[in-house]
């Protein structure tokens, strides 16, 4: 089989942090060298690959759960573009070996969207404080270094779209600065782009309240072409200059494309035979809507969500996660 094990280090894992890589290690045990493949991904506000896919893995699963180990669990959740990432790994695994499985362990919805995002080249009405304001255009500058007013500012394309994540933040919805991905991780629609300077949402520190102002809509996908749309309504401009264009400056906006992108994402990897169990460990809070649509998926068990509130119910978890490994073998 070929395992993807995408594990949550953000700072909303709490006490779960320590039961994941216990969980990890459980699981990465359980398989065979040269049978099986493994992969072990984690994700904060970005992804990163501790063991790329690979059946090999006996010499070098010690130093990816040293790694493991060693990481702190902090900041956003980009778990969306880690399954993004698990996907096309195990979309190019050799067909002799066929089953592709990938464990999520998550403390919830994600918080980060990766995306190319256009910047606000018009005028318009946008929310400030729950308030309408006519705003100016970005102040953003273009890749030639100007900056509106100037009048061949953002002209002949000379905007690009600004290609990274950005999270959300309650309750001021998304915030800068724009975190960039590595080149080589771009998907095939993916536009690398230099980032912003002046006083730009983009570009500003942490935490910045501004980006919203300078993104012009929300786009229709996320970098991989995961939909935003979903179960859960989103709110468009009803005029202006992006009419018909999904708000980015509704929290309730990025709240319900978060819970999209997570549910069309898991339902992708279904319909692309890959099985999905998503361990979801958060002592305070039940599994959202968008992670239960695994129980519906599949009936037969092989998605499955497994829930959890406190590290005592990690074994009967293990034992779940095994049960479908080995129905895997056993194919």
């Amino acid at each position: 089989m070929n395992l993807a094990l995408v594990l949550g280090t953000n700072g909303g894992m709490g006490p779960g942090c320590a039961a994941m890589k216990k969980m990890a290690r459980a699981i990465a045990a359980s398989l065979q060298p040269g049978r099986d493949a493994l992969m072990v991904l984690t994700f904060q506000e970005l992804p990163h690959m501790e063991l790329p896919l690979t059946s090999e893995f006996s010499s070098l699963l010690p130093e990816a759960l040293r790694t493991l180990d060693a990481i702190s669990c902090r900041g956003g959740s980009n778990s969306v573009y880690a399954l993004h990432q698990a996907r096309e790994e195990l979309l190019r695994a050799p067909s002799s070996n066929p089953e592709r499985i990938v464990v999520l362990v998550t403390s919830g919805l994600p918080s980060t969207v990766t995306a190319n995002w256009p910047v606000r080249t018009q005028a318009d009405l946008r929310m400030v404080d729950r308030r309408q304001v006519m705003l100016p255009p970005s102040a953003c500058a273009d890749n030639q270094g100007r900056h509106f007013p100037d009048p061949a500012w953002a002209a002949g394309g000379s905007m690009p779209l600004q290609t990274g994540a950005l999270a959300e933040l309650r309750p001021v919805g998304l915030v800068g600065p724009l975190l960039a991905i590595p080149a080589e991780r771009h998907f095939a629609n993916g536009i690398s782009a230099s980032l912003p300077d002046g006083s730009c949402g983009f570009k500003e520190g942490l935490a910045s309240r501004h980006v919203s102002r300078d993104i012009a809509y929300l786009p229709e996908t996320d970098i991989s072409g995961a939909l935003l749309e979903g179960r859960a309504p989103l709110v468009r401009f009803d005029s202006g200059p992006y009419r018909g264009r999904l708000r980015p400056d509704s929290l309730e906006n990025i709240q319900s494309v978060l819970s999209n992108l997570l549910e069309n994402t898991l339902t992708r990897l279904v319909h692309d035979g890959i099985h999905v169990v998503v361990v979801h460990f958060n002592p305070r809070e039940e599994p959202p809507e968008s992670l239960k649509v695994l129980n519906m998926a599949d009936p037969s068990a092989w998605n499955m969500l497994i829930s959890l509130h406190d590290e005592q119910q990690m074994p009967g978890a293990i034992a779940q996660i095994r049960a479908v490994l080995g129905r895997a073998e056993s194919q």
